[in-house]
């Protein structure tokens, strides 16, 4: 894992922690801890040079977080530092795609 990637999946892991901390919902607690298990998921996956199945990962969960998004105290937070990682993640993807010889 890059250490880009690595800082931004933790300051969102961190996001979501302090959200759940606060939340009092128990839709959004689960909403959170779903989230939680996600990006954990996707950490194992990129610690394992995966970068097929994380951007899967990264693919639904946008959907998720786009259906069911994060209100109230802290939910901004979330919703950039989620932001950050995804388009980290989404760049080192495509740097580490082989060229295709066009000479873009």
């Amino acid at each position: 894992m890059t250490i880009e990637l690595d800082i931004l999946l933790d300051e969102y892991i961190e996001a979501l922690q302090a959200y759940l901390a606060t939340a009092t919902n128990v839709q959004d607690r689960n909403h959170c801890c779903e989230r939680l298990s996600a990006a954990d998921a996707m950490r194992a996956e990129i610690a394992n040079a995966n970068l097929g199945s994380a951007p899967g990962i990264l693919n639904e969960e946008e959907r998720i977080i786009g259906w069911n998004g994060f209100y109230g105290e802290g939910s901004d937070t979330v919703h950039q530092s989620f932001r950050n990682f995804a388009e980290a993640l989404q760049a080192v993807r495509l740097a580490s795609r082989p060229d295709a010889g066009f000479g873009h």
